[in-house]
Protein backbone atom coordinates (compact mmCIF):
# COMPACT_ATOMS: atom_id res chain seq x y z
CA UNK A 1 0.00 0.00 0.00
CA UNK A 2 2.99 2.25 0.42
CA UNK A 3 4.47 1.91 -2.93
CA UNK A 4 0.77 2.60 -4.07
CA UNK A 5 0.44 5.72 -1.91
CA UNK A 6 4.06 6.98 -3.14
CA UNK A 7 2.67 7.01 -6.66
CA UNK A 8 -0.15 9.35 -5.63
CA UNK A 9 -3.54 8.41 -4.68
CA UNK A 10 -7.09 10.07 -5.26
CA UNK A 11 -8.08 9.46 -1.38
CA UNK A 12 -11.63 10.78 -1.82
CA UNK A 13 -12.34 8.22 -4.67
CA UNK A 14 -11.00 5.25 -2.46
CA UNK A 15 -12.79 6.61 0.25
CA UNK A 16 -16.22 6.80 -1.89
CA UNK A 17 -15.61 3.18 -3.37
CA UNK A 18 -15.43 1.96 0.34
CA UNK A 19 -18.39 3.75 1.13
CA UNK A 20 -20.27 1.78 -2.28
CA UNK A 21 -19.72 -1.11 -1.02
CA UNK A 22 -22.04 -2.91 0.87
CA UNK A 23 -21.75 -3.32 4.64
CA UNK A 24 -19.09 -0.74 4.13
CA UNK A 25 -18.98 -0.54 7.87
CA UNK A 26 -17.26 -3.82 8.35
CA UNK A 27 -14.70 -2.66 6.13
CA UNK A 28 -13.73 1.07 7.82
CA UNK A 29 -11.62 0.08 10.71
CA UNK A 30 -9.75 -2.23 8.66
CA UNK A 31 -9.20 0.32 6.35
CA UNK A 32 -8.64 2.99 9.14
CA UNK A 33 -6.11 0.62 10.86
CA UNK A 34 -4.41 0.64 7.22
CA UNK A 35 -3.91 4.37 7.04
CA UNK A 36 -2.64 4.43 10.67
CA UNK A 37 0.09 2.08 9.90
CA UNK A 38 0.96 4.18 6.48
CA UNK A 39 1.48 7.09 8.53
CA UNK A 40 3.32 4.83 11.51
CA UNK A 41 5.40 2.91 9.27
CA UNK A 42 6.18 5.48 6.12
CA UNK A 43 4.92 8.67 6.96
CA UNK A 44 2.67 8.92 4.49
CA UNK A 45 0.23 11.00 5.99
CA UNK A 46 -3.66 10.87 4.34
CA UNK A 47 -5.91 13.61 3.87
CA UNK A 48 -8.85 11.30 4.98
CA UNK A 49 -7.75 9.68 8.25
CA UNK A 50 -8.71 11.88 11.08
CA UNK A 51 -11.85 12.37 9.72
CA UNK A 52 -12.40 8.92 9.71
CA UNK A 53 -11.26 8.28 13.12
CA UNK A 54 -14.66 8.36 15.08
CA UNK A 55 -16.46 6.64 12.42
CA UNK A 56 -14.38 3.74 12.36
CA UNK A 57 -14.36 3.53 16.55
CA UNK A 58 -18.38 3.07 15.72
CA UNK A 59 -17.84 0.73 13.05
CA UNK A 60 -16.14 -1.29 15.24
CA UNK A 61 -18.90 -0.70 18.06
CA UNK A 62 -21.31 -2.33 15.43
CA UNK A 63 -19.40 -4.87 14.78
CA UNK A 64 -18.69 -6.17 18.49
CA UNK A 65 -23.07 -5.24 19.10
CA UNK A 66 -23.43 -7.11 15.73
CA UNK A 67 -21.85 -10.35 16.90
CA UNK A 68 -23.55 -9.85 20.46
CA UNK A 69 -27.51 -9.38 19.28
CA UNK A 70 -26.90 -12.71 17.88
CA UNK A 71 -27.64 -14.61 20.76
CA UNK A 72 -29.54 -12.05 23.00
CA UNK A 73 -31.21 -9.12 23.32
CA UNK A 74 -29.55 -6.06 24.94
CA UNK A 75 -30.58 -3.33 27.45
CA UNK A 76 -28.55 0.12 26.97
CA UNK A 77 -26.85 -0.24 30.06
CA UNK A 78 -25.63 -3.92 28.85
CA UNK A 79 -24.63 -1.94 25.50
CA UNK A 80 -22.26 0.17 27.23
CA UNK A 81 -20.97 -2.61 29.73
CA UNK A 82 -19.95 -4.66 26.10
CA UNK A 83 -18.85 -1.39 24.54
CA UNK A 84 -16.86 -0.69 27.78
CA UNK A 85 -17.89 2.75 28.28
CA UNK A 86 -19.07 5.17 31.16
CA UNK A 87 -21.06 7.67 29.17
CA UNK A 88 -23.79 6.73 27.30
CA UNK A 89 -23.45 9.24 24.11
CA UNK A 90 -21.09 6.71 22.48
CA UNK A 91 -23.44 3.61 22.90
CA UNK A 92 -26.64 5.94 21.80
CA UNK A 93 -24.70 6.63 18.37
CA UNK A 94 -23.60 3.84 17.78
CA UNK A 95 -27.11 2.25 18.54
CA UNK A 96 -28.51 4.98 16.29
CA UNK A 97 -26.07 4.45 13.23
CA UNK A 98 -27.37 0.73 13.87
CA UNK A 99 -31.01 1.49 13.53
CA UNK A 100 -30.16 3.57 10.28
CA UNK A 101 -28.33 0.84 8.81
CA UNK A 102 -31.78 -1.06 9.02
CA UNK A 103 -29.45 -3.92 11.50
CA UNK A 104 -31.79 -3.07 14.75
CA UNK A 105 -34.78 -2.69 15.77
CA UNK A 106 -35.78 -1.17 19.47
CA UNK A 107 -38.34 -2.36 21.83
CA UNK A 108 -39.42 -1.77 24.79
CA UNK A 109 -35.82 -0.51 26.30
CA UNK A 110 -34.13 -3.68 24.47
CA UNK A 111 -32.27 -3.85 20.98
CA UNK A 112 -32.18 -6.62 19.22
CA UNK A 113 -30.87 -7.82 15.76
CA UNK A 114 -32.86 -7.76 12.45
Amino acid sequence: MAIIAGYGLDWKIIEEELRNQPNYWKWLPHYFRSLVELEEEYSIITPSKEKLEKEAEISRGIEVLSNRLEDQSLSLDEVAKILDVDDLTFSLTVLAKMKNLCLIKEEKGLYYLI
